[in-house]
């Protein structure tokens, strides 16, 4: 299960990647359009956005910065942790730092367990 704004952040991520030179722009676009296509066939069941998901953004948000210490997680972080906890998955894979620390501050179990 992904969220809907995974769909972005994928696109923008393997475009940073050949930025970085670390993939062949071949090898993004192929990528993406793989990522994509399993979307579409519903072999990834896709989190619309939706009114749910906007209040549990708005829960989580308060939660996060009023930690101790702060988890000053940035939008789309937050929007897929809100869209992770609405559909209920109990688990996120993410080995960013802030996402990973706002995931467990939520009670998401974090994957990889160790990075």
């Amino acid at each position: 299960m992904i969220s809907q704004f995974t769909l972005a952040e994928m696109h923008r991520a393997l475009w940073a990647k050949v930025f970085a030179r670390a993939v062949p722009v071949n090898f993004a676009q192929k990528a993406y359009r793989e990522f994509r296509a399993d979307a579409d066939r519903a072999v990834l069941d896709v989190v619309p956005f939706e009114r749910a998901v906007e209040e549990e953004f708005d829960r989580i948000i308060p939660i996060c910065y009023r930690a101790s210490p702060p988890v000053p997680i940035r939008t789309l972080d937050g929007l897929i942790l809100s869209s992770a906890l609405i559909a209920r998955t109990g688990r996120l894979v993410s080995t960013d730092s802030r996402m990973r620390a706002a995931g467990a501050l939520l009670g998401l179990q974090m994957l990889p367990e160790r990075i």
